[in-house]
């Protein structure tokens, strides 16, 4: 969060001669009640896998196109009715239909499955040698071809209710939805993996 806000003053430093700019920024968005609504640091961590505006931008052609039938919209009323009525049911029946595993795969779930797929390629004795267990922490080696004393080892922490929930590798950190270690442990121990 403080990497944040030393970008925004090193943003306001770099263009501290254009005062109008700046004076707009600081205005409509520099408050914190308003960094908070399209900072990356506050996004909620189920969302951080979309980088881009392009899931945002998807959702907006799918409006215009299948519910307002390309029509110029410039009733307010008429836009929160297709909205509640059409538009959310759709979009949970659509969250179902993705969390049960049914019919085509969104872009999550495809995702999700290049991380899986490598984990279920490793057979049942090359799972022992990449699963160790110490003291009940439980690290996986790195998935190599050749492994080496510099290959890396990963935790990863499964929670008070048995269920998988972390791992320390980038590919963890940078998108907070679970990586190919997380499922290799799963298929090892048949643990479930938390997913929001």
């Amino acid at each position: 969060m403080n990497a944040t806000y030393t970008a925004i003053e090193q943003f306001k430093n770099d263009y501290y001669a254009d005062d109008i700019f700046l004076n707009n920024f600081q205005e409509h968005w520099e408050p914190d009640h308003i960094v908070r609504r399209w900072s990356y640091a506050y996004m909620d961590q189920r969302n951080r896998s979309f980088a881009s505006n392009a899931f945002i931008e998807s959702w907006h052609n799918q409006l215009k196109s299948v519910y307002l039938k390309h029509v110029r919209n410039k009733r307010f009323d008429r836009l929160i009715f297709i909205l509640v009525n059409d538009v959310e049911f759709y979009f949970k029946q659509e969250r179902d239909r993705i969390m049960s595993n049914n019919g085509r795969m969104g872009p999550l779930q495809n995702e999700q499955s290049q991380r899986e797929y490598p984990a279920s390629l490793i057979s049942a004795n090359m799972i022992l040698a990449m699963i160790r267990n110490p003291h009940g922490e439980n690290i996986v080696r790195s998935f190599v071809t050749r492994v080496t004393r510099s290959t890396p080892d990963y935790h990863v922490t499964v929670n008070e209710d048995m269920h998988i929930d972390s791992c320390t590798c980038s590919d963890y950190m940078h998108r907070h939805a679970p990586c190919k270690h997380m499922y290799l442990l799963r298929n090892f121990t048949s643990m479930q993996i938390r997913f929001e």
